[in-house]
C-alpha cells in the first residue's frame, strides 16, 4: 500500500501456530490499513523458550500465508522498538498501532514508551490461554507422566502473575536492594543512599554535602540505578556506568563521578528524571567476589553458577571480563556436605530466592576474609531463565547413577597395583577432550576406543618395556570420555620398576596432580618419569622432599636409564616392523577402494567397513601408539635440554622447524597446486580422506568440502616458513652434539651416528602413521553415510550409533530389520543424549562430590615459539562457513590432521581449547614457527572466543584479551 493512514504492528513466535495465534492476527489487521507482522529471530527466541520446534524460516512461511498478514519481518529483539522505528520513518505520515504482546505476561507491553513518544495507540486483544505453548506442553508431559508413573512434572515458564510484586522489588537496582535489605539474615548489604537524576539537577550541593556526611572518611560507589536496568522487563546490566573507590569527603571527586553517571543515561537517551543514583559504602577486606545465577543460564540446569575472583581483592573484576573462575553447586545439595567456602553464600542465595518467590536470578557479590558474605545487587533473568523444568529430577537421578558408577571404578580395577585414589582426566595422556571432543557422539566414541582406548594403547607400548593393564584406558562418564589417570600413570612406568616403589609413585603422582590439576594434560612431561631425561636430578629433589628415600630415588634412576637405553638399542628393528605394517595398511586400503568401485549393496558396504577398520586396529592404530610414545621420549629428551640450560627455546623451535612431517609435503604440494603443477585431482586422490575430527561423520572429508581449499575465491599466498637448509644443517648439528654430550654425562648409551634418527625420525613417523591409518576410517565413516541415505539416515542420526551396533547386524539381518534397529537404537540414544549433555562435569573428576560441586581448572596452555603476536580472533565453530581466516589468530577447540588445511592459509597464531605439549598442533605449530597456544581450558578458551582481538604472548606465557 503507498500511504497507508493506520499501520499495524503485532508480534509473533509463531512456534506451534494456533487459533489463539490466528485470532491475534485476525484482530491486527482489521485494526488498520496494513498490518505487518515482526517474527521473532531464531537466536532471540531460543533465550526465551526451549526447545524450539520450527526454525525462522519455517514459522515466517506460515505468518506469510495467513490472509491477514500482509508483510513479514524479522525481529531481532524481544522489544519492538527498533522495528517500531524502522516503520515510523518508513511511514512518517502513518499512525502506528501495536497490537498488545503477551511475551512478558501481565500488562507489560515492550515498546510502549516509543508508541506514546510517536502518539501511536496500542490495540489490546484476549490472550488465548487455552493453547498456549505452556498448556499444550502440560498436556503431552502430564499425558506422558500417567503413561510411566511420573510424578511432580512442571515445565512452566516465567510467567509474571503477581506483576505489582515484581514491579515493587525490580523497578531499579536501589529499590531491589533496599527491598532485599529488611529480611536479609544471612548477608549484608552495604549502608546506601539514593537519589534521583531529578533531585540531583536541583540540588547538587546538598546532596554532595549528604553523602559527605553519611559516609565520612569513608570510601563509596557510585552506580547507576535506571529505571530500565535490572527490572523485570529488561536488564541492560552495564549498559550504564558505575564507579569504585570514590572519596566521600572530596567534593569533585564525588561530583565528577555522579554527572559521569547521568551522562551515560543521556547518551543512551534514557532522560528519564526518576532515574537514580545508588551511592553506597566500598566493601573492603574481600577474598572472593564474582556473580552467580541461581539456575546455570546456558543450559537452564539446577545448578548455582558462581563465576569468581579470588586473587585480586577487587569488586567488579569479574563482570568486567577482567578475572574469572568458575564452580557449579548442584541446587539442592544439603548445606553440610557444601564446601566451607561456597556455604555462607549458599546460604544467602537460598534466602534471596525463597524472597524473591524462586525466581532465577543473577546475584553480585563478594565474600570478605571474615566469611561475611556483602550482596551488591540481584537481578532477575527473566528474558531466558525457567523455573525448574521437567528434566531437574531426571538429571539429579543421573547425577546419582554417575556418582554410583565411579564407586564402582575401583572395585572393578584390574591392575594389581593399586593407587589409593582413582582420578579421570578429559585430557591427561590420550587427551579424549582433544581428539573427539568434550561431549563426542556415540559413533566418535566407540570408533575411537575400539581403535585404541581398549586394548592398543597397552598393547603397542609392552614390547618397549612399559607396564602391562589389564583394563581399558578411557572411561564414559554421562557422554563425557575421561581417562582413568591410575592407567595412565602406570602403564607409563618401566615394568621392571618394583612394585612397592611404583605403587609410592602412584600416590605420590596423585598428590601432585591434586594440587596442581592445571598439569592433567602434561603429566607425561611433568608428573609421571614415563623415561629418563637430563634434568632427573632436578626432578628427585622433589621425590626427596615427599618422603623418598635416597634408595628409592637411585633405584628409580637406574631403572629409567637401563629403559632409555634399550629403546635407544632396539626402536630401529621395532620402527622398521611398523614400517611394514603400515604399508600392508596402505595395500590393503588401496584393494578396497577398487572393490568400491563396483557397485556394491548396502550389506557389503557395512562388510568392507568392518574391515576396514578391523585392519585399521591390527596394522595402523597399534603402531601408531607405539611410535607416538618414542616421540614423546624424543620430545622429553629435547625438553629437558631446554630444562638443563643446554640449548635454548628458540633453538628448540629452530630444531623442530626443521623436521619435515606430512604437514610440510602438504604444504609443498598446495604450492604445486596453486602453481598448476599438480592437478585438484590428484591432490585430493593424496589429502581428501582428511577431515576436521578424524571420528565425525558430521565433518566432511576434504573430499566434500570445497571450503577447504577455497578455490573459487583464490588461492593464497602461502608463506614459506621452513628455515634454510645451511641453517637446519647448524641448528640439528647443535641439537646433535648437545644430545651425545648429555647421553655420555648421564650414561645413556646412544649410537652418535644415528642419534638424530631417533630424536626426528619417530616425530616424523607418528604424524605419517596417523595420516595413513585415518584413510581407513575416513571411508570407512563415508561408507556408514552412504548406506544410511539408503535407509533413509541422516549423518547426524548416525552419529548416535556405535560401532558395534552398526557392524553387529551386518550379516543376518534384512534391510528392514537394520533399518527398525538402528531408528529404535537413535531414537533411545539422542534422549540419552539430551539428558547427558544437563549434567555438568568438570576436567577432572577427584571424588565423587565433584559430581555435584563441579570445578573448572586454570589451565596452562602450551606456548609454541617465544614470539608476541596480537590480532583479530577467528573461531572455526563451522569450517563449512566461507570465512577469511588469512592473517588472523584461529581458534579451534580441537585439533586433529583434519585441521591441516588451515597452515595453508598463513594464518597468523593458533588457540586450542584442548590439545597436550607433544600434541599433533603442538608439533605442527612447532613446525610452521607459528605462534600457539595448544591446550587452553574451559576458561581462557571462553574469554579468547569472546574477544574480537588478541594479543597471544608466548614469550612470557601469556594470552590477553582485548
Amino acid at each position: 500500500m503507498a500511504s497507508p493512514k493506520n499501520i499495524v504492528y503485532s508480534i509473533i513466535i509463531g512456534d506451534l501456530f494456533h487459533y489463539g495465534h490466528l485470532k491475534m492476527l485476525e484482530t491486527a489487521k482489521k485494526s488498520g490499513d496494513y498490518h505487518i507482522c515482526g517474527v521473532i529471530s531464531d537466536d532471540v527466541v531460543k533465550k526465551w523458550i526451549t526447545p524450539l520446534i520450527c526454525n525462522y524460516e519455517e514459522r515466517k512461511e506460515v505468518i506469510d500465508k495467513i490472509k491477514y498478514v500482509d508483510e513479514t519481518i524479522c525481529q531481532d529483539s524481544l522489544d519492538p522498538t527498533e522495528n517500531l522505528k524502522k516503520l515510523h520513518s518508513r511511514f512518517p505520515s502513518a499512525k502506528i498501532l501495536l497490537i498488545q504482546n503477551h511475551i512478558l505476561g501481565g500488562n507489560s507491553i515492550l515498546g510502549l514508551d516509543y508508541i506514546k513518544e510517536i502518539n501511536g495507540e496500542v490495540v489490546f486483544h484476549n490472550f488465548y490461554s487455552n493453547l498456549s505453548r505452556e498448556h499444550i506442553r502440560n498436556i503431552f508431559l502430564k499425558e506422558a507422566a500417567g503413561k510411566n508413573n511420573i510424578k511432580n512434572i512442571s515445565v512452566s515458564d516465567i510467567k509474571i502473575a503477581d506483576i505489582d510484586f515484581f514491579k515493587k522489588h525490580f523497578s531499579t537496582k536501589a529499590n531491589t536492594i533496599q527491598s532485599l535489605k529488611r529480611v536479609l539474615k544471612n548477608a549484608i548489604i552495604e549502608k546506601e543512599f539514593v537519589f534521583t537524576v531529578g533531585q540531583w539537577g536541583k540540588d547538587k550541593e546538598q546532596i554532595v554535602k549528604e553523602i559527605s556526611g553519611l559516609f565520612l572518611n569513608q570510601k563509596i560507589v557510585i552506580r547507576s540505578s535506571s529505571m530500565n536496568e535490572d527490572s523485570i522487563d529488561q536488564s541492560n546490566a552495564g549498559h550504564y556506568d558505575s564507579f569504585l573507590n570514590v572519596d566521600a569527603n572530596d567534593y569533585g571527586e564525588v561530583t565528577l563521578a555522579v554527572n559521569k553517571v547521568v551522562n551515560s543515561y543521556q547518551s543512551a537517551k534514557n532522560i528519564f528524571s526518576e532515574n537514580q543514583v545508588l551511592v553506597q559504602k566500598q566493601t573492603e577486606d574481600v577474598a572472593i567476589s564474582g556473580v552467580v545465577f541461581t539456575r546455570n543460564l546456558w543450559t537452564n540446569t539446577p545448578y548455582y553458577l558462581i563465576n569468581y575472583d579470588e586473587t585480586t581483592s577487587k569488586t567488579d573484576t569479574v563482570t568486567s571480563g577482567i578475572e574469572s573462575s568458575k564452580i557449579e553447586i548442584l541446587n539442592d545439595l544439603p548445606l553440610d556436605e557444601i564446601i566451607p567456602k561456597w556455604y555462607g553464600l549458599v546460604s544467602a542465595i537460598r534466602e534471596i530466592e525463597q524472597f524473591f518467590k524462586g525466581l532465577t536470578l543473577d546475584i553480585e557479590f563478594a565474600i570478605k576474609s571474615n566469611g561475611n558474605v556483602v550482596i551488591f545487587q540481584v537481578r532477575p533473568l527473566a528474558a531466558n531463565s525457567k523455573f525448574y523444568s521437567f528434566d531437574d529430577d531426571s538429571i539429579k537421578q543421573k547425577i546419582r547413577l554417575l556418582q554410583e558408577e565411579y564407586r564402582n571404578l575401583e572395585n572393578n580395577n584390574n591392575t594389581e597395583i593399586l593407587s589409593e585414589e582413582i582420578f579421570l582426566s578429559d585430557m591427561a595422556f590420550w587427551n579424549p577432550a582433544e581428539l573427539i571432543g568434550d561431549r563426542p557422539n556415540y559413533l566418535d566414541y566407540s570408533l575411537f576406543n575400539h581403535l585404541l582406548m581398549k586394548s592398543n594403547w597397552n598393547q603397542a607400548l609392552l614390547p618397549l618395556g612399559y607396564s602391562k593393564v589389564n583394563d581399558g584406558l578411557m572411561v564414559l562418564v554421562g557422554n563425557k570420555p575421561y581417562i582413568n589417570v591410575h592407567h595412565a600413570f602406570l602403564t607409563l612406568l618401566p615394568d621392571d620398576i618394583p612394585s612397592a616403589l611404583k605403587k609410592k609413585l602412584l600416590n605420590f603422582y596423585n598428590k601432585k596432580l591434586k594440587g596442581k590439576p592445571e598439569l592433567h594434560d602434561k603429566i607425561e612431561f611433568n608428573i609421571v618419569h614415563s623415561c629418563y631425561s637430563f634434568d632427573f636430578d632436578k626432578q628427585s629433589e622433589e621425590l626427596m622432599k615427599n618422603n623418598f628415600t635416597s634408595d628409592e630415588i637411585a633405584c628409580l634412576k637406574q631403572s629409567l636409564i637401563d629403559f632409555t637405553n634399550n629403546i635407544l638399542q632396539t626402536w630401529g628393528s621395532v620402527v622398521e616392523k611398523d614400517n611394514k605394517d603400515i604399508a600392508e595398511l596402505e595395500i590393503k586400503y588401496t584393494a578396497f577402494k577398487k572393490r568400491l568401485s563396483n557397485n556394491c549393496e548396502w550389506n557389503e558396504k557395512l562388510e568392507i567397513l568392518f574391515l576396514l577398520i578391523e585392519d585399521c586396529r591390527k596394522y595402523g592404530t597399534l603402531q601408531f601408539s607405539r611410535v607416538a610414545r618414542l616421540a614423546f621420549i624424543s620430545n622429553s629428551l629435547l625438553k629437558s635440554l631446554v630444562n638443563t640450560g643446554t640449548v635454548s627455546s628458540s633453538e628448540l623451535d629452530d630444531f623442530m622447524n626443521s623436521i619435515n612431517t606430512v604437514a610440510s609435503e602438504m604444504d609443498r604440494d598446495f604450492n604445486r597446486l596453486k602453481n598448476k603443477k599438480f592437478s585438484l585431482e590428484t591432490y585430493m586422490e593424496k589429502y581428501g580422506h582428511l577431515r576436521p575430527g578424524t571420528f565425525d561423520i558430521n565433518n566432511f572429508p576434504y573430499s566434500k568440502n570445497a571450503f577447504i581449499l577455497n578455490l573459487d575465491k583464490g588461492i593464497l599466498e602461502i608463506e614459506n616458513t621452513n628455515i634454510t637448509e645451511s641453517e637446519t644443517i647448524k641448528i640439528q648439528s647443535l641439537i646433535h652434539k648437545a644430545i651425545v654430550d648429555q647421553c655420555k654425562k648421564h650414561s645413556i648409551k646412544i649410537d652418535v651416528s644415528h642419534t638424530l634418527d631417533f630424536i626426528t625420525r619417530p616425530i616424523e613417523l607418528r604424524e605419517f602413521y596417523k595420516f595413513i591409518y585415518t584413510k581407513n576410517i575416513s571411508m570407512a565413516i563415508e561408507l556408514l553415510a552412504e548406506v544410511g541415505d539408503e535407509l533413509g539416515f541422516s549423518r547426524e542420526q548416525l552419529a548416535q550409533l556405535d560401532y558395534y551396533s552398526v557392524v553387529g547386524c551386518k550379516d543376518f539381518c534384512s534391510k528392514n530389520e537394520v533399518k527398525n534397529t538402528w531408528k529404535n537404537l537413535i531414537a533411545g540414544r539422542t534422549e540419552e543424549k539430551r539428558i547427558n549433555n544437563q549434567v555438568s562435569l568438570p576436567p577432572i573428576l577427584f571424588s565423587e562430590k565433584d559430581f555435584v560441586t563441579v570445578p573448572s581448572y586454570i589451565t596452562k596452555p602450551n606456548f609454541i615459539t617465544d614470539e608476541i603476536i596480537e590480532g583479530e580472533v577467528i573461531f572455526l565453530e563451522n569450517t563449512g562457513k566461507d570465512i577469511v581466516i588469512e592473517n588472523k589468530i584461529v581458534v579451534v577447540e580441537k585439533a586433529d590432521p583434519g585441521y591441516d588445511w588451515i597452515f595453508t592459509k598463513n594464518i597468523k597464531a593458533l588457540i586450542t581449547k584442548y590439545g597436550g605439549a607433544a600434541s599433533h598442533m603442538a608439533i605442527r605449530c612447532a613446525e610452521f614457527r607459528i605462534p600457539a597456544a595448544i591446550g587452553c581450558g574451559d576458561l581462557i578458551f571462553s574469554k579468547v572466543c569472546k574477544a574480537s582481538h588478541v594479543i597471544l604472548d608466548c614469550n612470557n606465557k601469556v594470552i590477553k584479551t582485548i
